[in-house]
């Protein structure tokens, strides 16, 4: 249906039947006005149904594909999110700067989905950034205490350094 169409700041282009899809941004600088964040990520962002997501807000999902629903005698088209206990997220295409892939570098099998209307992805979240912030509290305090005390400067060994110029043929600029 939606084969090419532009909507929100994004390109959107079907693939297959399957409703497999790729979206690329055209204007980039909308983007940016959104979440500066997301415009690395979201530049490419390939989806294919059953696949693992995360929308920023509601956590771990599986995509299940696109769905167009007919809201005010408009078409929209949304992303069909699954969670825990068979909860359905829709989400707008013009949302997509929410949703990311699902990356792990141990693929298991047995990811958990969140529930929607849970703290716990809020939680998990906080815990997160609590622990990012108290990891760069002490790299600042190591360099700092790095650059601020003194080491001890080797001599320079000129005699040496032009006997191994000379052997190697090499010249100083």
């Amino acid at each position: 249906m939606f084969n090419n169409h532009k909507n929100s700041n994004f390109f959107l282009k079907t693939i297959d039947s399957k409703r497999n899809f790729t979206i690329s941004n055209n204007n980039f600088d909308s983007i940016k006005k959104i979440a500066t964040f997301h415009s690395t990520i979201n530049n490419s962002l390939q989806i294919e149904p059953n696949q693992l997501v995360i929308h920023i807000e509601h956590g771990i999902g599986q995509y299940k594909g696109l769905k167009i629903i007919n809201v005010a005698g408009i078409l929209t088209e949304y992303f069909v999110i699954l969670y825990a206990n068979k909860a359905k997220l829709y989400v707008p295409v013009y949302y997509l700067h929410l949703i990311y892939n699902y990356s792990n570098c141990i693929q298991n099998k047995n990811i958990i989905l969140n529930k929607l209307n849970n703290n716990t992805w809020i939680q998990q979240c906080e815990k997160t950034f609590k622990k990012i912030y108290s990891i760069a509290i002490k790299l600042l305090q190591l360099y700092s205490t790095r650059k601020s005390s003194k080491g001890f400067a080797f001599k320079k060994k000129i005699h040496f350094i032009n006997y191994s110029l000379k052997i190697l043929n090499f010249k100083l600029l």
